[in-house]
């Protein structure tokens, strides 16, 4: 067995250890409210949530893909739309659809009872009616798995920006 070179003997260990714990109590002291720790919805993120989604069912209910052949002549196929003459409606429907290709994304990680759950309950809401069921679950059990979803989407979509985590600064303030 090789010995250590006398750098490693050249401190006392309970010194080391001493100063590691009165660091880790700094640390604890300064630590900042992060917004990505897991902690329960408020009200106000799961309205977020619910205007999210409602952007993300509306645009899933429009979606259609292309099949057919391209509706414009060879010439011109590869020209590049000029956004001169754009409006602030064409914006907000770029601004939505890019959302809701970013939810759709996260939305397609969840097990498929909770995207039913969800793609169901959105619809309801937006549509303002119980037009949409689930006839292998329960209304409560619908209930129940559109919330589980939520919750499960709420950091996902806290990372990709789309939504804003509130910050509880009440500890940081009363030191």
């Amino acid at each position: 067995m090789t010995a250590l070179p006398s750098r490693y003997y050249s401190r006392d260990p309970s010194l080391t250890a001493e100063e590691n714990e009165i660091a880790a109590l700094r640390r604890q002291k300064r630590k900042q409210p992060n917004p990505f720790e897991e902690r329960p919805m408020t009200q106000n993120e799961s309205a977020q949530m619910e205007e999210l989604l409602q952007v993300w069912w509306r645009h899933n209910r429009a979606y259609r893909p292309a099949l057919d052949a391209p509706k414009a002549c060879p010439f011109t196929r590869e020209a590049k739309p000029d956004d001169t003459y754009i409006d602030g409606d064409e914006i907000d429907a770029r601004i939505a659809a890019n959302q809701a290709e970013q939810m759709e994304a996260e939305i397609d990680l969840l097990p498929f009872m909770h995207r039913a759950a969800l793609s169901v309950t959105v619809g309801n809401k937006v549509l303002g009616n119980t037009i949409f069921k689930n006839p292998r679950i329960s209304r409560e059990e619908q209930h129940r798995m559109y919330q589980e979803a939520k919750e499960q989407l709420l950091m996902p979509f806290v990372r990709r920006g789309l939504m804003a985590r509130e910050v509880d600064l009440r500890p940081v303030l009363a030191k």
